[in-house]
């Protein structure tokens, strides 16, 4: 599929490192910055609901979401640009995201879903 060299070039490696860090750092550090901010925020009954609905949605959304799409958006646009080393690092990040779903994600909600109110 994919057996082409990308060469030594500056110009033909433009796009790698872009098309595979946008995305991997948009999604792991919007949930990781919204994780941060649920666990300093004091919860009382002056505490917004919305606000906390808010944060949980975008801790989990952007690891899970926001991450693949942001990988696929840069690897059509490398595709319709003919930009293989972009193409390529957009495909790295969405192998990258695979691992982390099958590693990270994946045993993390069976723990919670099986070991619900064991532990």
């Amino acid at each position: 599929m994919m057996n082409e060299a990308i060469g030594e070039d500056p110009s033909t490696r433009e796009g790698y490192w872009t098309s595979f860090i946008v995305p991997a750092g948009v999604g792991l550090g919007s949930s990781l910055l919204a994780f941060l901010m649920l666990s300093g925020l004091t919860i009382n009954d002056d505490t917004s609901i919305v606000l906390v609905l808010l944060l949980v949605s975008v801790f989990h959304l952007g690891h899970i979401a926001l991450w693949p799409l942001l990988a696929v958006i840069f690897f059509l646009r490398a595709d319709r640009a003919s930009n293989l080393s972009a193409r390529k690092g957009a495909v790295l990040s969405l192998k990258c995201y695979g691992a982390w779903m099958v590693v990270v994600v994946a045993p993390a909600a069976w723990i919670a879903t099986t070991m619900n109110g064991i532990v």
